[in-house]
């Protein structure tokens, strides 16, 4: 059972991940000026209804919007397409109302059909993850320390890198044109390295449920989900 729950947590985690990185970069090319329509729904709409089913529905129109700005974008054409490639196995496999159908509290089955269930759609789950890829493998790091350079005129950055299991997470210096906030969440371009920041999408605090620092993806405005363990914690008053 606590496999098959897993497995559904990392698919969660995968699509909204994958909305966010593709929205932010779009933002973030926009300079953080004006808002398109997608940016606009985005905010207003999936925070305050976060059902899987709106943030898969985002996965499309998110892509497109970056689609528009080939050449500039710190993900390749494929990767984009491969996010409609995705968008499509979600839907023939089902996979949101697979979700939806057991994550309910009235679900309760035996032990050998939560293994079944898990067996069935483990390999799509996977296929899911592996098409998007490019688009889950950008670089976390949180904010240590900030200082900035005169001669260079940027802000000098140390950050960790928050990926991989060890706890010892890697030491990064990079540089950026904007001032970020300690542990502050960004996310290094790949092809230029500057940090493009997920506050207040995705944070790096204390879970409140197991009193470990974590990497948080937003659920709604004032709620957010453990990426490792699956929790779900009350956040109030981070800024939208």
């Amino acid at each position: 059972m606590r496999k098959f729950f897993r497995l559904l947590d990392l698919f969660d985690i995968g699509v909204r991940f994958s909305v966010i990185t593709l929205v932010v970069e779009s933002l973030y090319l926009a300079g953080g000026g004006s808002l398109s329509d997608l940016h606009v729904k985005f905010r207003g709409y999936v925070r305050n209804r976060p059902t899987l089913g709106t943030w898969v529905e985002a996965l499309l129109p998110a892509a497109e919007d970056l689609r528009g700005r080939a050449g500039n974008t710190a993900f390749t054409a494929n990767e984009i397409d491969r996010v409609e490639m995705a968008e499509q196995k979600i839907r023939t496999c089902a996979l949101v109302d697979l979700r939806n159908r057991t994550r309910g509290h009235a679900y309760t089955q035996p032990g050998q059909e939560y293994e079944r269930l898990f067996k069935d759609h483990y390999s799509d789950v996977y296929a899911v993850l592996k098409t998007l890829e490019g688009v889950l493998s950008v670089h976390l790091v949180s904010v240590e320390r900030i200082r900035y350079d005169q001669g260079a005129r940027c802000f000098s950055v140390s950050g960790r890198l928050l990926m991989g299991s060890n706890p010892a997470f890697e030491t990064v210096q990079f540089t950026s044109a904007q001032p970020l906030e300690d542990n502050q969440v960004a996310f290094l371009r790949p092809t230029d390295r500057r940090p493009v920041s997920l506050l207040p999408l995705v944070l790096w605090r204390e879970c409140p449920e197991c009193h470990h620092n974590r990497v948080l993806v937003t659920d709604s405005e004032s709620t957010y989900i453990d990426a490792q363990m699956g929790h779900r914690v009350k956040l109030p008053n981070i800024g939208a």
